[in-house]
């Protein structure tokens, strides 16, 4: 008898326990859980770009490529429940000139419900100086709603010289080691070594004995062999593409018109891509 009336007594002070319990604030509760943003709390705001150094470059053509890059601006924490608008503005100790780039805008919108914005940044080359990197310096002007950090943002604009390529004929010493010829894109042949002169491609290679090649440049090997490529005066934009190494076997090296080796691949460790090597007679 003692024991059931013991459980009667625990079963009513957990019954008690579960109404007190079940008794919130429902306005409380929105607050906690953002349900319900407060329009008056205090919100802070900082530019979010990592990135901060830029380089125009050159197309295939030989023609510049423009710096072209966003400028993000965000809330630290929850979105607000309206729009806020965030204005920037250039430092004075910007040593880029303002015809030197295109800035969308000098403030952002972040629209309700969400917490970045963004602007865009152009640069505008022929107004740029070769060889010489300019800085725009960007502050956030948010008063009081400004982030401790990243409230200012400096860009690092540098527009490079074109390359005038040393004009003659390069030299590419192949080599198989497996002595069969190269299998480059596939396991019997595949793709050459493609030089993007200004444009215009030349493809040389290996020969291999397994498939005809689908390029007009392949010379025979199998184990070693040479090709001539020739840069034209005033060739401004080369781009030397290795294909790839199908079974791990390829070495090459380049001889520039005077004799002295510009690059090399040993056997087995070639990678598909561009190969990064320049031969200036302006650098």
């Amino acid at each position: 008898m003692m024991k059931n009336i013991i459980k009667q007594l625990a079963f009513i002070s957990v019954s008690m326990l579960l109404v007190v319990s079940c008794d919130w604030d429902e306005n409380n509760f929105e607050a906690l859980t953002g349900n319900s943003p407060d329009p008056d709390a205090t919100y802070y705001v900082q530019f979010k770009n990592t990135e901060n150094s830029f380089s125009t470059d050159f197309s295939p053509t030989g023609d510049i490529v423009e710096i072209e890059t966003t400028i993000d601006i965000g809330i630290l924490g929850l979105p607000l429940d309206e729009a806020t608008t965030i204005n920037f503005s250039i430092d004075g100790a910007s040593t880029a000139d303002a015809d030197m780039y295109e800035l969308g805008a000098t403030s952002v919108v972040i629209p309700a419900g969400e917490v970045t914005a963004s602007t865009t940044l152009t640069s505008v080359a022929e107004n740029m100086p070769i060889d010489e990197t300019v800085t725009l310096i960007l502050n956030l002007d948010a008063g009081e709603n400004a982030a401790d950090t990243a409230t200012q943002l400096i860009l690092s604009l540098f527009r490079p010289a074109p390359c005038s390529w040393l004009a003659g004929d390069y030299t590419i010493n192949m080599v198989d080691t497996y002595g069969d010829g190269w299998q480059t894109t596939s396991g019997n042949g595949g793709d050459g070594i493609q030089v993007t002169i200004d444009g215009s491609i030349t493809e040389v290679g290996m020969c291999t004995p397994y498939e005809a090649s689908p390029y007009d440049g392949c010379v025979e090997g199998p184990s070693e062999a040479t090709a001539i490529v020739t840069i034209p005066e005033g060739a401004q934009s080369v781009k030397w593409n290795f294909p790839g190494d199908w079974w791990g076997e390829i070495g090459l090296s380049i001889l520039d018109p005077n004799g002295v080796e510009v690059y090399k691949i040993n056997a087995g460790e070639g990678v598909a891509g561009q190969m990064p090597f320049e031969v200036c007679t302006n650098k």
